[in-house]
């Protein structure tokens, strides 16, 4: 019986076209290839314009308005603590995961509700049109907000999350992936 489901979701799968049943890394939304440098620049602007660190960032931006600190346990030592900084400006708000017995830090999040010109991609205020002549269409659209996709397959998934008022860009976030 278990065999039979599968050959008729299979075949439910090929005959309506949905790649998404696929499992895996396989599965990972495909931009289109003409988009695909555009995109992966897109994904990695905060991290090849500001950086990974705290000191970095400071350096780029100047000093932010507002610094907080969460502790959060290690997952890979037990017992250990590692920092979640929230690191605040006008218009931007940076995460930023520090795993404490390395001292390294990596870029975590980035929210944007107002452009930084020359640092990071100018999107806030575009309509959806010129967005999709820049980029392409969406890899998906999830719980409303408009998700770009890296294509780098040796990476974690790391997307840029658009989220539009009408036709307009109103927020870009940025989620990486850190281990």
């Amino acid at each position: 019986m278990k065999r039979r489901f599968r050959i008729v979701l299979l075949a439910v799968c090929l005959l309506s076209g949905m790649l998404s049943c696929q499992r895996g890394p396989e599965s990972r939304p495909k931009p289109r290839a003409s988009f695909v440098e555009e995109i992966n620049a897109l994904v990695d602007a905060p991290k090849t314009n500001l950086g990974q660190r705290r000191e970095s960032i400071r350096a780029r931006l100047g000093p932010w308005v507002s610094l907080e600190t969460r502790e959060v346990p290690n997952l890979h030592e037990e017992g250990k603590i590692d920092h979640i900084y929230t690191i605040k400006y006008e218009g931007l708000v940076l995460g930023v995961y520090e795993v404490v017995a390395y001292k390294k830090e990596m870029l975590l999040a980035a929210t944007m509700t107002r452009n930084w010109s020359h640092l990071l991609p100018e999107l806030i205020g575009l309509d959806r049109e010129a967005l999709e002549g820049r980029f392409g269409p969406p890899s998906r659209i999830v719980d409303g907000f408009l998700e770009y996709v890296s294509s780098k397959e040796d990476e974690a998934e790391e997307l840029v999350r658009i989220k539009m008022k009408g036709n307009t860009v109103e927020v870009v976030e940025w989620e990486y992936y850190v281990d």
